[in-house]
């Protein structure tokens, strides 16, 4: 993460096992690494998911997505040089 942050990368923290916590605690979990994690001015979020029940899954699409369309996406050029 310092250095994501150090050479200004936007990134998302995304918090797994998110079912193992009841949601008061997963709030208070939340919240407290959002506080210690602060100083990185380039974190853009913290997103809990769990593969098991689904939840986050939507929201950490979107945000994939989301970025995805902000961003120029080209198709790296094959180097047919280097291909033997």
């Amino acid at each position: 993460m310092g250095w994501l942050d150090f050479y200004k990368v936007p990134f998302l923290l995304i918090l797994t096992k998110a079912d193992k916590l009841p949601k008061n605690k997963l709030i208070t979990q939340i919240n407290t690494i959002g506080s210690e994690l602060s100083k990185y001015k380039y974190l853009s979020g913290i997103i809990p998911f769990s593969a098991v029940t689904g939840d986050g899954r939507i929201e950490l699409l979107k945000t994939v997505e989301r970025h995805i369309k902000q961003k120029d996406i080209r198709t790296p050029k094959i180097l047919t040089s280097a291909v033997a």
